[in-house]
């Protein structure tokens, strides 16, 4: 029995170390159950990321209306366009 809790303990280790849950295990306590605090963490990762999109979708809906106006496209090309232009030169130049 102790050998499968090792073999176990093992496992759980290897699966926690991968991905994009790579900095969750910096988050579980040693004295608690693994495997639950990981399944925690990562539903409050994934609550959190809900949230944040569903804030995202309700801000853009609101600005539905100046955003389909041809200026509002003309204003936010030229910010992008600017943007990239400055990370191109401070790119080049080595900053």
């Amino acid at each position: 029995l102790r050998a499968v809790s090792e073999v176990t303990d093992r496992a759980l280790e290897r699966l926690r170390n991968l991905g994009p849950a790579e900095p969750l295990p910096q988050f579980i306590p040693a004295q608690t159950s693994h495997l639950a605090m990981g399944i925690l963490l990562a539903s409050v990762h994934v609550a959190l990321g809900l949230l944040w999109s569903t804030a995202l979708v309700a801000f853009a809906r609101g600005l539905r209306g100046w955003l389909r106006k041809e200026r509002a496209r003309r204003l936010l090309d030229r910010v992008a366009g600017t943007v990239i232009a400055a990370f191109g030169i401070r790119l080049a130049l080595g900053d």
